[in-house]
This record gives C-alpha cells, structure tokens and sequence, in this order.
C-alpha cells in the first residue's frame, strides 16, 4: 500500500490504455469533440499552458448558476465522462457546464510534482486544473457549491488527488479504476464518493479501490462503491452509464458556512 501511486505510474506505462478508436489527446470525447469549445489555459508566469474543452447548457438563464463538472482523462487523453456528459447536457438538456483540461503526453499523473522547475507555487498538473476551475468559476454563472471532479485510470487517482490536496472544494467525486494511499482516508470523508472498478482488472487491480474505501469508511465515511464482475480496466464505460450517476452527482452542494 506505501507504493500505490507508484505502483499505478508503473501500471500506465505497461498496459495500453484501453479507448476507441480515434480518441486521444486531440480528440478526447471523440465524435463529441466538435460539441465543445476548445480553449488554452495559461497560468500568470506563462510556463505552464494546456489545452482544455468546455461545454456550458444549450441556453443560458442570467438569474441561474450551474453546476461544473471537471473531468479528469486517462493517459492517452480519453475522457469518456465528457463523452457521455455532452450527450446529457445536448440531447437531454441537463443544464450543467463540463470542463476536460488534456495535458500533454509527458504527463502521465496529475498528482505528482512535474512543473516546479518552472512554476514552484503550483508544481502540480492537478494544481493547475483547480487554478482552471477557480478562474472559470468567478467568470461564468456557475455555483461554486456545486463543483464536482471525475476520471478514469490516471484521471481516477487525480479524482482522489483533488480532493486530498484541495479539500471543501468539490461537492461530490466519481473516481473509476483508481485509487489512493489508505493513510490518508480522512481526506476524503466528508466529500460524497461513488467509486466504480471492475474486478477483472489488469491494469489497475480492483483491490486499490476496495482498500481505499473501505479505509474512508473505518474513518466514519459513507462512500458508495460498485465492483463490476468480470469488468476489465474499461469500467468507465459501465460507470459513465449507470442511470442515476448524474442524478445522484447533482444531488451534493458543498455547504456553506
């Protein structure tokens, strides 16, 4: 359990990630792509800047204020959630703005230290997506008490990372196939969590989930979890398609003091 970050770094690199054809980084919700904006986030020193998707509800009400959805893709660049996200907030009019920021290929963890050389203050890609989150949030109608975090793989442990190392900040988590340090529990039992893992996993075994939740609930958490049987390492595409996922997201609002 020491090594599990390490231990997932490793699993990246050894096994493809799995994602349809066509998907990666300049295409990461595939034939959905075109239904976002594609933009370029750039921090204050200029030495950290990304690309990012972004898609907000068909029609906007000026008296409203959304809900953001930030997720989190995988290392080759597929981000499944966003995929199947725009097919709520186009097709069933979910009122929701979702944000994929897509960093370049030699990231390959959104939570370890990859920038400090040049920017020390935020040394981390997940850092940087919180920056992101924070700018787009004072800009645009959207309810900061309502700001969640999701991903699969790579964006499944940036998913718990960004809520160890930024906590009170989401309302609510979706992580798929990753996990977390078990030490470090109580950061995440105030936030609500459904963790989702197939326990065929070759990838990322099902145990990191199971042990960081069952972890989260020795400290008096109330996480859901959802092992599929004899689900591979894609088990974003039976998650991002449970029924009530999105109604259950939506259902969270940070509290205020």
């Amino acid at each position: 359990m020491k090594h599990i970050l390490a231990f997932l770094l490793v699993a990246f690199f050894s096994f493809p990630a799995q994602a349809e054809p066509g998907i990666d980084r300049y295409s990461p919700m595939g034939d959905r792509t075109a239904a976002f904006q594609k933009r370029i986030y750039s921090n204050e020193l200029k030495t950290v800047i990304f690309n990012y998707y972004f898609l907000g509800p068909k029609e906007i009400d000026k008296t409203a204020k959304y809900p953001l959805i930030v997720v989190l893709h995988g290392r080759s660049g597929h981000a499944y959630g966003a995929y199947k996200l725009a097919e709520e907030i186009l097709i069933n009019q979910m009122p929701a703005f979702v944000v994929v920021p897509v960093m370049e290929e030699f990231v390959n963890d959104w939570t370890q230290p990859l920038f400090k050389a040049q920017d020390a203050a935020l040394p981390k890609p997940i850092d940087h997506v919180v920056a992101l989150t924070k700018r787009l949030a004072a800009n645009l109608p959207i309810d900061s008490s309502r700001l969640y975090v999701t991903g699969y793989s790579m964006g499944g442990v940036g998913t718990y990372g960004a809520l160890h190392f930024y906590p009170g900040l989401f309302a609510a988590a979706i992580p798929i196939c990753g996990g977390w340090y078990p030490k470090d529990a109580a950061s995440f039992v105030s936030t609500p969590l459904w963790a989702f893992h197939g326990d065929a996993d070759k990838s990322v075994p099902v145990k990191e989930t199971i042990n960081i939740i069952g972890a989260i609930r020795k400290k008096g958490g109330t996480p859901e979890m959802t092992i599929y049987p004899g689900v591979g390492h894609n088990s974003w595409e039976e998650a991002y398609n449970e029924p009530q996922l999105w109604t259950w997201l939506f259902l969270h609002a940070k509290k205020t003091p």
